[in-house]
């Protein structure tokens, strides 16, 4: 339960320690994005002020690409973006077009639209083109971008530790975007999340909020039924408990890798407010993970989005 003896001060204090280890989602700045669909995209006006906010909050993290629609635009747009480390991914291929080119000039025009000269991190967007044909071509193309100082780091957003492991195999990935959360322990489980931390991999984390499913009521996930029956074991779960769902959930994956960056979408200042606010809540209370153990799925229906049916 959230404690009530703490003082305004106090709470602001904690909501952005949280706010330190969250890394911001742009993907509903630039779409309309999330299972749920909660509402309309931001316009520009408060898609701006949700970068501010963030900005003010302590979040020092970024993440976007070429295909969130407008929403490398929409940071290059920012009197902020100097403040915060952008992580974007390689742009779509092109017919026509190598392997090399496209993710060089994929590159550049992200620069262009994020009014910067160099990223933090440069993730393949799609990790099974680093384990098929053009390869090894695409992955040079990054090593060259990281040596002539376009990139810091590279690496890959994946589906699940088993495509993780395979690229770990190859490759020396520096940066790595991967899901987990409360449903979706997988990178726990296998050990992935180990090895990355001996490896020295940065870890962004994903889906923590299950692209606003853990904290949607079950009613809003009628397309998807075993998601939904999942949900609702977990909200029944939280009050049991006496936490709320969306305090549980960031809480829950901010437990489990301490050492991760855990990145969260906002589609208003108040949102992302209400974001950090609640994981600091839940994080202060301690044990989440404990107390949410018996709400684990290994359905593919559940864990993988790209199963999920939504709305148009």
């Amino acid at each position: 339960m959230p404690d009530v003896h703490a003082t305004t001060a106090q709470r602001a204090a904690a909501a952005r320690a949280c706010a330190g280890r969250l890394g911001l989602g742009t993907v509903q700045l630039g779409l309309r994005y999330g299972v749920a669909h909660a509402g309309p995209r931001p316009t520009r006006a408060e898609a701006l002020e949700v970068l501010d906010r963030a900005a003010a909050l302590g979040v020092r993290v970024l993440d976007t690409a070429p295909r969130y629609g407008a929403a490398e635009e929409v940071i290059g747009a920012s009197a902020r973006r100097a403040e915060l480390r952008v992580v974007t991914k390689t742009a779509p291929d092109v017919e026509g077009r190598d392997h090399a080119e496209t993710i060089e000039r994929g590159l550049d025009g992200s620069l262009a639209r994020l009014g910067i000269d160099r990223v933090h991190g440069l993730l393949e967007h799609d990790a099974a083109k680093l384990l098929g044909p053009g390869a090894d071509a695409r992955w040079r193309a990054m090593e060259r971008l990281r040596g002539d100082g376009r990139v810091a780091r590279i690496g890959a957003s994946v589906y699940g530790p088993d495509e993780l492991f395979e690229l770990l195999g190859r490759y020396p990935l520096e940066i790595v975007q991967a899901p987990l959360n409360v449903l979706d322990r997988r990178l726990s489980t296998s050990g992935a999340l180990e090895r990355l931390a001996q490896l020295g991999v940065e870890v962004h984390l994903r889906s923590a909020l299950l692209q606003g499913a853990l904290p949607a009521r079950p009613e809003a996930l009628a397309l998807n039924p075993a998601l939904a029956r999942a949900v609702g074991a977990f909200r029944a779960r939280c009050a049991a408990c006496g936490v709320a769902p969306l305090g549980a959930a960031l809480a829950f994956a901010l437990e489990a890798a301490p050492d991760a960056l855990v990145v969260v979408g906002a589609q208003s200042a108040r949102q992302l407010d209400e974001l950090a606010s609640a994981g600091a809540s839940a994080l202060g209370r301690g044990g989440v993970a404990e107390l949410l153990g018996s709400c684990a799925s290994d359905d593919p229906r559940v864990l993988d989005p790209r199963r999920w049916r939504v709305l148009a």
